[in-house]
C-alpha cells in the first residue's frame, strides 16, 4: 500500500517507526531538512534526495514537475540513510519531491520538500513549443538528447517535452560539438568537440557521465563533424586530408578531403591508425564542379583550400562490420570494409554504381541529385538509411527529410518516403533525422533552431524551436534518463514502409 503523507495507520512496528521518522507529528517542516537535497557540481540538475528512516528500508521518490507529470526514480539501495539521486529535473522550475520508503512490504510516503531547480545558463538557448502536442506523440513525455552550436558558448543538452533542459554541459569557449551519442552501457554519453572557427587542429572526444564528470578524454587529429564507437575500446572519426592537384589551367591547388582514423579510447597519440581515405579509395573524380567546392576555405592553419567532399556523416554497421560515409559536396554514401579499407559501393555523386528501379540515372550534376542534395544522415541500416537533405542544390532550396532504399544486389535505389520543411525554410549547415520506436522521425533543423517530430503522412506532432543563436547539431530521443541508450532504434518498425501515404514521397 502507499501511505499518504501526514497519515498514519495502524502498520507493523518497523513500519510504524520508519512512518515515525518520516512523517511524525514533530517532523521539522521541509525547510527545517527533514528531507534535503543538494545539487551537482557541474551539472546542477544532476541532484541527489538525502533522508533517513528509523527502519531499515529501500528508498526513491517521485517528483512532482510543475505541469502535475510525476517521474519516478529507480529504488535505491536498502538501509536508513538515503540518498536517491534525482532526474529529469527542469531547470528553472519548482518541483515537488516525495520521499518513499519500503519496508516490510508497505510503502510510505514522508512530507514531500518544494524545491527551486537552478537557472540553466544565461547563454543556453531557451526552447518553447511552437505546435501543440499531438496525442500520438512519442517525443513530448520523453526526452531529446542534443547538441547545440554556437560562436562563443555550446552545449551537449537534455530537453524534456516543453523544451526545458533537465540536463547540460557546457563546452569551453570557442569549442563546438555537433554529435553527441550515449554511451552503450546507458550511463553517460560521449561528444565530439572541435575549434568552432577551425583555425586550431583541437579536436577531442569526450566521455562524460550524469554528473558532468570527464570519464574519458580522447584526441582526434584533423577530426571533425562524427564519430563512432567500435565497442572493442577504440573509436573512430572523421578526419581531413590536404593534397595538391593540378587545376584547370594546371595551376597546383590545395583540396581537402576526409578520412577515417581509428585510435583507443582515452588515448592522445598523433599518429592514429587511418582506416579510410576518399582520395585513395573513394573512386571518385577528382573534380571540383559544384560551386560550394569552388569556393576558398581555411582549415586548421591551411589557407586557400578547396573542399572536395566536406564528409560530415560516418556509421559503423556492426552486423557487417561496415563503415560508411555520406559526402556532402559530392552527394555520395559510400560503404567500406572497415578491416581493409575496401570500398564496396557507392550510391550517388559521379560515377555512382545504382540506378533507379527502371535504369535512371540518379546523379548527373550537383544540381540534378535525384537522392538527396548535400545532406546528412545519422541512421543508417542494411538497404536504407534516413537522410536530412539539406537541399542545397533544389530551386528554390528547401530542407526535408528523405528514406532512402537501396538493393545492393541489383544495384538500384529510391527515395521511398519524403517530407519537405511545412513552411518552405532552408538550413545550409548539418541537420539531423533518426527513427523513433514507432516510426516517426526526430528531426533537428540546424539553423532554423527547430527540433520536431514528424509523422510518415507529414504532420508535426511536436516541435520546439530556440531563441536567438539556437543552431542544432545531432539529435537522439531518450525514452529513460535512467537508461540513456534506450530510446535508440537500429532501422524503423518493419511496417513503417507499408504505412506511408500514397502522397509521400509527392
Amino acid at each position: 500500500m502507499t501511505t499518504p503523507p501526514n497519515r498514519s495507520p495502524v502498520l507493523s512496528p518497523a513500519v510504524a517507526a520508519a512512518l515515525v521518522a518520516c512523517a511524525g507529528p514533530d517532523t521539522p517542516s521541509p525547510s527545517g531538512g527533514v528531507a534535503t537535497v543538494t545539487w551537482g557540481a557541474t551539472v546542477p540538475n544532476a541532484a541527489t534526495l538525502h533522508f533517513t528512516t528509523e527502519a531499515t528500508g529501500v528508498p526513491y521518490a517521485v517528483i512532482t514537475l510543475p505541469e502535475g507529470t510525476t517521474l519516478t526514480t529507480p529504488k535505491g539501495v536498502v538501509g536508513t540513510e538515503h540518498a536517491v539521486p534525482l532526474r529529469g529535473l527542469p531547470s528553472g522550475t519548482q518541483v515537488e519531491i516525495q520521499p518513499m520508503v519500503e519496508v516490510e512490504g508497505d510503502v510510505i510516503a514522508s512530507p514531500s520538500v518544494d524545491v527551486l531547480v537552478p537557472s540553466a545558463p544565461w547563454d543556453l538557448p531557451t526552447f518553447a513549443p511552437t505546435v501543440s502536442a499531438d496525442p500520438a506523440s512519442e517525443v513530448v513525455n520523453r526526452h531529446v538528447l542534443a547538441t547545440i552550436v554556437a560562436d562563443e558558448s555550446s552545449f551537449v543538452v537534455m530537453l524534456d517535452g516543453l523544451g526545458r533542459p533537465v540536463w547540460y554541459h557546457r563546452l569551453d569557449p570557442g569549442y563546438a560539438a555537433v554529435t553527441a551519442r550515449p554511451t552503450p552501457d546507458g550511463q553517460g554519453l560521449r561528444y565530439g568537440t572541435f575549434d568552432w572557427d577551425k583555425n586550431e587542429d583541437l579536436g577531442r572526444i569526450v566521455q562524460v557521465n550524469w554528473d558532468g564528470v570527464v570519464v574519458a578524454d580522447t584526441r582526434v587529429l584533423l577530426g571533425h563533424h562524427d564519430f563512432v564507437d567500435f565497442g572493442d575500446g577504440n573509436l573512430g572519426w572523421l578526419a581531413l586530408d590536404f593534397r595538391e592537384i593540378p587545376g584547370i589551367d594546371g595551376t597546383p591547388v590545395d583540396v581537402a578531403s576526409d578520412r577515417v582514423f581509428t585510435a583507443p579510447e582515452g588515448s592522445d597519440i598523433l599518429d592514429p591508425t587511418e582506416l579510410v581515405n576518399l582520395f585513395d579509395q573513394g573512386g571518385l573524380p577528382l573534380v571540383l564542379g559544384c560551386e560550394h567546392q569552388q569556393k576558398d576555405f581555411d582549415r586548421y592553419g591551411r589557407t586557400d583550400l578547396h573542399e572536395w567532399t566536406h564528409t560530415n556523416s560516418l556509421v559503423w554497421e556492426p552486423n557487417q562490420d561496415r563503415l560508411y560515409t555520406l559526402s556532402k559536396y559530392t552527394d555520395t554514401l559510400m560503404a567500406f570494409d572497415r578491416t581493409t579499407g575496401d570500398r564496396i559501393f557507392q550510391l550517388g555523386g559521379a560515377g555512382g554504381e545504382f540506378t533507379g528501379p527502371s535504369g535512371e540515372d540518379l546523379w548527373a550534376s550537383a544540381d540534378e541529385a535525384v537522392l538527396f542534395s548535400h545532406g546528412h544522415l545519422s541512421q543508417l541500416w542494411e538497404g536504407g538509411a534516413l537522410v536530412f537533405d539539406n537541399g542545397d542544390h533544389l530551386d528554390p532550396p528547401v530542407s526535408g527529410l528523405r528514406w532512402i532504399t537501396w538493393d545492393e544486389t541489383a544495384r538500384t535505389a529510391s527515395v521511398a518516403w519524403e517530407v519537405r520543411d511545412r513552411l518552405g525554410r532552408y538550413t545550409v549547415s548539418m541537420g539531423d533525422a533518426r527513427f523513433t520506436p514507432e516510426g516517426h522521425v526526430l528531426a533537428a533543423w540546424a539553423t532554423l533552431g527547430l527540433i520536431n517530430e514528424v509523422s510518415l503522412d507529414g504532420n508535426v506532432l511536436w516541435e520546439v524551436a530556440g531563441g536567438d543563436g539556437a543552431i542544432m547539431g545531432r539529435v537522439r530521443l531518450l525514452t529513460d534518463l535512467w537508461d540513456l541508450a534506450q530510446g535508440s532504434v537500429a532501422e524503423p518498425p518493419v511496417d513503417a514502409l507499408a504505412r506511408r501515404p500514397a502522397t509521400h514521397p509527392p
